[in-house]
């Protein structure tokens, strides 16, 4: 009997079916189900090409922004979920950029949920001892980490999990294991509001561009009604920055999102974080350009900031500072020596944070 006889039948006997039950039919049905029938999916001799099997950039690209998520986490225990292995290769490319840092990878946990079969004995002898399998979700328990997905049908069956009571009644989740994963969810609502704007990858806003955005507009519905000309206003933001800002405001899709992320219970105002702190470096304001030894460029700025200094994108008259790592931009550089703002080193920095 074909798929959609099966479905049709199921409908016919018990009611409708929800978008949720129809792709898992659609995607797992035994035997039948896209990823679990036989024949290849992915590749030359599949039906489609992933951007991880054209480039390993891709995947160095994410292994990235997942560093600096770690990051911005504090350095915990992290871990990272994939939804659907695939070739295996997106996989396999962000280790191999992870394993170029040794703290992280040592805080790295990988876990792929895959439930074909088929894909998993094809790819678990190249990444076994690097990832751990799970067959759900729901069976890998709480987390701080991230979830990734290359495929968007993928995402169709990943539900929210949103009561205690829930959790409770899967196998092997006790009332403390529902509690830790509830108390993860409802953390991840306490993230400061330029976090939250950190994280929602908007076209060249960075984690400095973020806070000022955050101070600026104070909440999400300004940003939202902000024009080209209002983000203008921001402290070291162009006119190109701020053309692309508010086009990604504009975007329905990406006000849908914003939205949704409101509705779970995400943070899209200013709160007591980002107001001043008076400290030894109140009044002075410093950019930071390069790669620094001992610090990232957020841990830096954070470092600044918690003394009392403001942290810019750009180098302006009222710049007390540039401080100066490996490789810096040239552009900063040049600025800087025309207005005369003096160039401090990594040493400089530690000496300004009294260490």
């Amino acid at each position: 009997m074909e798929l959609s006889e099966i479905i049709i039948q199921r409908i016919s006997a018990q009611g409708p079916l929800s978008f949720h039950d129809f792709m898992e039919m659609c995607l797992y049905y035994p035997g039948k189900g896209y990823y679990t029938s036989s024949g290849d999916k992915i590749g030359k001799n599949g039906d489609y090409y992933t951007s991880s099997n054209i480039t390993s950039l891709f995947g160095a690209m994410i292994g990235k922004q997942l560093e600096e998520m770690w990051t911005i986490m504090d350095k915990k225990e992290f871990c990272i979920v994939e939804y659907g292995a695939g070739t295996g290769m997106l996989c396999r490319d962000i280790i191999s950029y992870v394993e170029k840092n040794d703290e992280f990878l040592s805080k790295l946990r990988y876990c792929i949920v895959e439930r074909s079969a088929t894909m998993r004995e094809r790819e678990s002898g190249r990444l076994d001892g690097k990832v751990c399998w799970y067959d759900s979700i729901i069976d890998i328990g709480a987390f701080t980490g991230c979830i990734l997905s290359n495929e968007v049908v993928d995402n169709f069956s990943i539900h929210q999990v949103v009561m205690k009571e829930q959790l409770m009644e899967v196998e092997g989740y006790g009332e403390i294991s529902a509690t830790n994963a509830i108390e993860s969810i409802q953390a991840s609502k306490q993230v400061p509001f330029h976090r939250v704007l950190f994280g929602l990858n908007i076209p060249d806003v960075g984690w400095v561009t973020a806070q000022n955005l955050a101070r600026h507009f104070e909440s999400v519905d300004k940003l939202l009604e902000a024009k080209q000309e209002d983000i203008l206003e921001v402290e070291g933001i162009g006119p190109e920055r701020a053309e692309a800002i508010a086009e990604w405001f504009s975007d329905d899709a990406n006000r849908e999102l914003v939205d949704e992320l409101r509705q779970l219970g995400l943070r899209f105002e200013i709160g007591d974080e980002l107001k001043p702190v008076d400290g030894p470096l109140t009044g002075n304001t410093y950019v930071i350009t390069g790669t620094l030894e001992a610090f990232t460029r957020d841990e830096a700025a954070a470092a600044l900031e918690a003394k009392g200094a403001k942290v810019g994108n750009a180098v302006s008259g009222k710049t007390t500072g540039l401080i100066v790592g490996e490789e810096p931009g040239n552009s900063k550089l040049t600025k800087a020596r025309k207005v005369e703002v003096p160039l401090l080193s990594e040493a400089d920095l530690v000496e300004l944070l009294g260490g």
